[in-house]
C-alpha cells in the first residue's frame, strides 16, 4: 500500500466481467466486484468504483478493455457488455467502504453488517416477479383478443359463421390459466413488496429477522414466477397460431424480452434450492417439536393432521 492505490487486473480471459447492463456502450463508470488483496492478505470480493471511459471522448481508458456482448434473443434495448482490466491503478478511496475499509497501512476493518446487501438482492427479485406478471398479463390480453376475433372450424348451430377460438374449452383453458397466473404474480409481488418494506425498517434498526424469510419467499417466487412467465407466454403465443410468430403481433417481442428472467439475479435451478433449504429447516423443527415462524405454521398444522 506504499502508493495508496489498488491495481485492478484480470488474470485470465475466464475472469472477465460479462453481462452487466449498460456496460457495452453507455457506462463511463462501473462498480467492480473484485478480490481485494492487501499486504498479501485476501479479504474476498469487495466493490470498487472505477472509471472505464473518458468523459469527453467516451473512449476506453488506458488498460480498460470494454465492449458489447452482441445481439441477444431479446432485451436488446440493454447494452450488456464485457470488461477486462490490464494492471489499472485506482486510488485506495475507490474502495466502497460502507461495510469494510482498508487503511493506508493495509489494515482491514469491518464497519457494518454485510447482510444488508441481501436486502438489495431481495428488492430486485421482487421487481422481477412483478415484471413477469405484468408482461404475462399483456400477452394474455393480446391472445384473448385474438381468440375473440379469430374464427375457425365448426359453425354455430343454425348459422354458417364459424366458431370463435374462445368457444373451444381447450383454448379457454390455455388463456384462462395463464391470465390467472399473471394476476397471481402481480398480487404476490405486492405482498412481497410490503414485507420488504417492513424488513427495511427493521434493518435500519439493526434487526435482520425478516431477511431470511424474505430471501426464502423472493428466491422461490422469482424462480416459480419467471418459469410460469416464460412457459406461459409461449403457450399464449402458440395459441395465436401463425399470428403469434409475427413480430408485428407484439407477442413475440414481449416473450423474447422476458426470456432472460429465469437467469436474472440467480438461475432458477439454484433459486429453487435456496428457497427449499429454509422449508427443509422448518420441517426439521416441526419434526423435533420445536416452534416455527408463523409464516410456516402450515407445516406444523399439516404434521398434526398427519399424526392424528
Amino acid at each position: 500500500m506504499t502508493t495508496d492505490e489498488f491495481v485492478l487486473h484480470t488474470p485470465t480471459f475466464k475472469a472477465s466481467k460479462f453481462w452487466p447492463g449498460n456496460l457495452g456502450v453507455q457506462a463511463t463508470h462501473a462498480v467492480v466486484f473484485a478480490r481485494c488483496i492487501a499486504l498479501e492478505a485476501d479479504y474476498g470480493v469487495q466493490p470498487f468504483i472505477v472509471p472505464i471511459r473518458d468523459l469527453e471522448s467516451h473512449e476506453p481508458l488506458p488498460g480498460v478493455e470494454v465492449g458489447d456482448v452482441g445481439t441477444k434473443l431479446g432485451y436488446n434495448g440493454i447494452d450488456n457488455g464485457y470488461l477486462r482490466f490490464h494492471h489499472v491503478r485506482i486510488p485506495r478511496k475507490a474502495l466502497l467502504s460502507r461495510f469494510m475499509g482498508i487503511s493506508k497501512s493495509g489494515e482491514f476493518k469491518m464497519k457494518g453488517n454485510p447482510k444488508i446487501i441481501y436486502q438489495i438482492m431481495v428488492q430486485t427479485r421482487i421487481a422481477i416477479v412483478y415484471g413477469a406478471g405484468v408482461h404475462m398479463h399483456k400477452v394474455a390480453c393480446m391472445a384473448t383478443r385474438y381468440a375473440a376475433c379469430r374464427r375457425q372450424f365448426a359453425s354455430i348451430a343454425g348459422s354458417d359463421v364459424e366458431r370463435q377460438l374462445l368457444d373451444y374449452q381447450l383454448h379457454m383453458d390455455t388463456l384462462g390459466r395463464n391470465l390467472c397466473q399473471a394476476v397471481l404474480l402481480e398480487l404476490v409481488s405486492e405482498d412481497l413488496a410490503q414485507l420488504e418494506l417492513q424488513s427495511s425498517k427493521e434493518v435500519a434498526n439493526g434487526s435482520f429477522k425478516l431477511l431470511d424469510i424474505l430471501h426464502h419467499f423472493s428466491s422461490g417466487m422469482k424462480a416459480l414466477g419467471t418459469d410460469l412467465c416464460y412457459i406461459g407466454m409461449d403457450q399464449l403465443r402458440q395459441a395465436c397460431g401463425g399470428a403469434g410468430f409475427l413480430l408485428s403481433s407484439g407477442v413475440a417481442d414481449i416473450w423474447a424480452d422476458s426470456a432472460p428472467y429465469p437467469t436474472f439475479e440467480g438461475v432458477n435451478v439454484i433459486m429453487y434450492q435456496q428457497s427449499s433449504r429454509m422449508l427443509l429447516k422448518q420441517a426439521e423443527k416441526v419434526k423435533k417439536g420445536k416452534n416455527v415462524d408463523d409464516f410456516f405454521a402450515y407445516l406444523r398444522d399439516t404434521a398434526k393432521l398427519l399424526s392424528s
